[in-house]
């Protein structure tokens, strides 16, 4: 298999949406005062995770958070199917005490627990976690479950997300991508990454954008894998077990991953 870059993004993808960039880019509720001083910005923690899927909700035990990214596939298509017994999302979203942000997987086509309407589910659309920093979010769950959408599904979303988070964010503001679905990226081992499990118009997105932190699921042979780019930015799939994922004052990424 050969390894060929990925293409930026077409202007002519950004012209085609008309829209109000402001219509989806809000504040998070619930982070207030704690996140003002972040204009040149203190440091922020966030728990992230992917690919609980009803069997596994993590925990940050004695961690002091600022918010959880939820990247997808909160539920299990087999047991919404059939009825079976899972952990309750809503209830551990709930629990967290601050603000859970979420995109949706390819099994998320039924929110049978009403996790996303508890949460802010940012499929997307794009928030302002602080005055210095973005979460675009990229989700997608069609109305039945299938394995994964392809590149025309998922292409949409992403030029209208990108574009919003380019009209908003400033040279001094960081932006984190928060998707279900993989970039199909350069760097990766062809060897060890189906082509169909990852995406062209994802990567796109990172191109543009060059975002602080990717933060992806879906592909559940990489959970837990983290690498930087040549540009700074940092690429995490963290799975179910999740991890902790900290962006400096300067805004430099890394990840801890939970064990």
């Amino acid at each position: 298999m050969v390894c060929v870059p990925h293409a930026r993004i077409a202007s002519t993808c950004f012209m085609a949406a008309v829209f109000s960039a402001e219509s989806n880019i809000r504040p998070v509720r619930g982070l207030g005062r704690k996140c003002e001083k972040m204009a040149g910005f203190a440091e922020i923690k966030l728990g992230i995770c992917t690919d609980t899927h009803g069997e596994y909700l993590p925990r940050w035990d004695g961690r002091r958070l600022d918010a959880v990214l939820h990247g997808g596939d909160v539920y299990d298509a087999p047991a919404l199917a059939h009825g079976y017994g899972y952990l309750s999302p809503r209830a551990w979203a709930a629990s967290q005490g601050v603000p859970v942000l979420a995109v949706r997987g390819n099994h998320d086509y039924r929110d049978m627990d009403g996790f996303f309407s508890k949460v802010d589910d940012i499929s997307g659309a794009v928030r302002r976690l602080s005055k210095g920093l973005l979460v675009a979010g990229v989700g997608l769950a069609p109305e039945w479950y299938c394995d994964a959408p392809g590149e025309g599904d998922l292409g949409p979303q992403c030029c209208r997300v990108a574009r919003m988070a380019l009209r908003q964010a400033t040279r001094r503001e960081h932006i984190i991508l928060l998707t279900h679905y993989p970039p199909r990226l350069p760097e990766l081992a062809c060897g060890g990454l189906p082509v169909n499990g990852t995406y062209e118009c994802v990567a796109d997105m990172v191109g543009k954008l060059r975002p602080t932190a990717v933060v992806f699921g879906h592909l559940h042979d990489w959970f837990g894998r983290h690498w930087r780019q040549p540009n700074g930015t940092l690429v995490v799939n963290p799975g179910p077990a999740g991890g902790v994922l900290t962006i400096g004052s300067s805004g430099v990424a890394l990840f801890q991953a939970e064990l």
